[in-house]
């Protein structure tokens, strides 16, 4: 009777027809969740699709960047920089082209046509087609920078002191300077034969060579350095190029034996103390180029009374405004006016 009694309580709280719609609200319930979890399941996996493409698409994209990169830097560049080399080489501009195929050693026959170009420069500067080559082997007295810049070590030379021949290739590099103090006291030259490949005399070159009694400098020499020529006592004749821009400071001090000077039309700067202490010098004559010429510039040529000016005398009072201060108050100076 008791366990009839719980039941009918039992029914009449949980009703049936109540239980059957909870169960049935549950299970929707349950098919809602479940059809929520699969819609979720499948944008998570279409979000990985999606990640896995855009990951695999920017992979190919990197490995195409890198080959395009590698292209460009290993094939297209260098090709283009070897035609353009090789249209500087056509049009006879090798100092340019020297420069071009030096960067590109290896590339195809880039090193043959580096040696032409070299070539191709020391015959245009010097004009004769027997250019001269020297090794480290054939002339191990002298050194090369990769600049073109030689030197000269007199403890290892052992040939003929009346003439020491700057060649024009050096260990397959255009000498195109001789170096700082390249020949510096090396009181035992009594000549030397430059090439004419040299453009620059660099500082104290020849700085107190006292054999040396002339020297013929090269056609396109462009600059004479600081004290380049400083005393070299005994050097008394010295035949000018026609292109030398620059005569550096005290590049000519103290050469005691110049007696008459006549420097090219082209010269644009004298240094300070170019020709200082040059006492047995008599005249100079300057071209019409001159635009500068440094404190005591002439200081101490006692001898030097003639200047010949090749311009009027109105640029001849710009450029000197002040002769004691280059050494000057004692000259005559004898103007040419450009239209003679």
């Amino acid at each position: 009777m008791a366990d009839n009694k719980e039941k009918l309580q039992w029914q009449a709280e949980f009703p049936e027809e109540d239980t059957g719609e909870e169960e049935r609200l549950r299970r929707k319930w349950e098919r809602q969740q479940e059809l929520k979890n699969a819609q979720r399941e499948k944008r998570l996996r279409e979000q990985k699709q999606k990640l896995r493409a855009i990951m695999i698409l920017s992979c190919v994209l990197l490995v195409l960047i890198i080959l395009v990169s590698v292209l460009i830097v290993n094939v297209i560049i260098p090709f283009a920089r070897y035609q353009k080399a090789n249209r500087l080489m056509e049009d006879g501009l090798y100092a340019e082209a020297i420069v071009a195929f030096r960067n590109m050693p290896g590339y195809r026959d880039a090193d043959q046509l580096l040696e032409a170009a070299i070539r191709g420069q020391a015959v245009k500067l010097s004009g004769k087609e027997d250019v001269r080559y020297e090794t480290t082997d054939s002339a191990p007295w002298f050194t090369i920078t990769e600049q073109g810049e030689l030197k000269f070590d007199e403890k290892k030379y052992t040939g003929d002191w009346q003439n020491v021949i700057v060649p024009d290739v050096f260990d397959g590099i255009l000498v195109t300077a001789l170096a700082e103090k390249a020949f510096a006291h090396c009181d035992k030259l009594l000549g030397v034969t430059i090439s004419d490949c040299v453009l620059t005399l660099s500082k104290y070159a020849f700085l107190s060579c006292d054999g040396i009694t002339e020297i013929v400098l090269p056609t396109h020499l462009t600059l004479i350095d600081v004290s380049a020529f400083e005393a070299c006592s005994n050097l008394s004749k010295i035949t000018f190029g026609n292109e030398i821009s620059v005569i550096g400071a005290s590049a000519f001090a103290y050469c005691d034996r110049f007696v008459s000077l006549t420097l090219p039309a082209s010269v644009k700067e004298l240094g300070s103390r170019s020709f200082n202490g040059c006492s047995a010098l008599e005249s100079v004559t300057l071209g019409a180029s001159v635009e500068k010429i440094g404190s005591y510039a002439f200081s101490a040529c006692t001898a030097l009374k003639t200047i010949l000016f090749q311009g009027t005398s109105a640029e001849w009072s710009t450029l000197v405004s002040n002769p004691s201060r280059i050494g000057l108050s004692d000259v005559t100076v004898v103007k040419f006016d450009t239209a003679h």
